[in-house]
């Protein structure tokens, strides 16, 4: 059970952590006051996200992990690559339903993979991917029709 908590509470951690990178990242390409609201609070909910998976580690005696500044840098460059053609809303828009999509479905994964977390660990995961599926159907109010 500590060890599914554990883990469990570092993969909510590092999810938010990769989540605020990309945000930081993408923030200062988006023109759209709107969809920078929403990708803003966004941000406000990973910050919160890493705030109780930080307590809820010491709490266990243990630290999160750092994401490896390698992991960091492909992701910046990633999301240059991406927005060097197309720096659109609706591509931006685009780009964070496909992160927040993978985020859901590792999260899932890991539930899944982690039956003994604790009940708190648990509920902080659900917390992370309700949050994600808001994010995402905020996003789809900027997808335009061709």
């Amino acid at each position: 059970m500590h060890q599914d908590n554990e883990a469990l509470l570092k993969e909510i951690h590092k999810a938010a952590a990769s989540g605020l990178g990309a945000i930081e990242t993408v923030l200062p390409k988006v023109r759209d006051s709107s969809l920078k609201n929403h990708i803003e609070e966004q941000g406000v909910c990973y910050q919160q996200l890493l705030t109780r998976s930080e307590k809820l580690l010491q709490k266990a005696g243990a630290l999160p992990e750092k994401n490896p500044p390698l992991q960091k840098a492909m992701m910046w460059g990633a999301i240059q690559m991406e927005t060097l053609a197309d720096a659109s809303s609706e591509h931006i828009a685009e780009m964070m339903i496909n992160g927040s999509t993978m985020g859901v479905v590792e999260m899932t994964k890991q539930l899944h993979r982690l039956p003994e977390a604790s009940s708190g660990a648990r509920h902080l995961a659900e917390d992370f991917l309700s949050g994600e599926q808001r994010h995402i159907n905020r996003m789809k109010e900027h997808l335009r029709h061709g």
